[in-house]
């Protein structure tokens, strides 16, 4: 039997590379009208058994900003970049390019760990995309034209196909935007109960009030 340290140290990492092959880092617009986009995306990763990860649920208050992106950028193995407001409005955001860019660059020249990331890039409309972010017009990029249900069936087709090994497939886009919808509609209940409105619910309260739905939910089931 191995000693207590060596049993300690390889029980780590298997837990960071568990962590690694399940994280999902969400780089997305921070305005308030891009909720239900961001309650999709975070609602369609949970769903097929993935972790959401955000700079927004870093609770480090010490650490600089972009830190706690570069950490978490290197702690995901896939990564959701939603490009749709890019364009001056009235002023362009920079933020989401910006950590497209870390993440192609982690993905480009770090080690064989990095380099098995994966990225689905969204924009609301292909057209303005090219004219606003030409550098990456060769890429394949998915547009959800504002609609919740788009950006879920893009994340769940991506994941699908990125994961296509498995033993099952994850349940259809449409399956799991049905049990999204549902989830909306017993929202303002929820938070009701906890005494918070649904517009003050953090990333990682999102994320806490999702996965516990999904647990309890016996309608929801990976087969689609």
């Amino acid at each position: 039997m191995p000693p207590p340290l060596r049993r300690d140290r390889a029980a780590l990492a298997a837990r960071q590379a568990e962590a690694f092959n399940l994280g999902v880092f969400i780089n997305r617009p921070f305005d308030t009208g891009y909720r239900p986009i961001r309650d999709a995306l975070i609602f369609a990763v949970l769903a097929c058994h993935f972790r959401a990860r955000c700079a927004l649920g870093a609770s480090n208050f010490g650490q600089p900003r972009v830190d706690k992106i570069v950490a978490l950028i290197r702690a995901c193995r896939w990564g959701i970049h939603d490009l749709s407001q890019i364009q001056p409005n009235p002023t362009p955001h920079f933020n989401m390019p910006l950590e497209l860019g870390l993440f192609l660059g982690a993905h480009r020249f770090g080690g064989p760990k990095q380099r098995t990331k994966s990225s689905l890039v969204l924009v609301r409309d292909k057209a303005e995309f090219r004219q606003a972010c030409s550098n990456v017009d060769g890429q394949d990029v998915v547009a959800h034209r504002g609609e919740p249900n788009d950006a879920i069936v893009a994340v769940r087709d991506w994941l699908q196909t990125e994961t296509r090994d498995r033993a099952a497939p994850y349940a259809s886009g449409a399956r799991i935007a049905e049990r999204f919808a549902a989830f909306r509609m017993e929202l303002p209940e929820i938070c009701a109960g906890f005494r918070v409105e649904p517009e003050a619910l953090t990333f990682s309260d999102t994320c806490d009030i999702i996965s516990k739905w999904l647990i309890r939910d016996a309608a929801f089931s990976l087969a689609g």
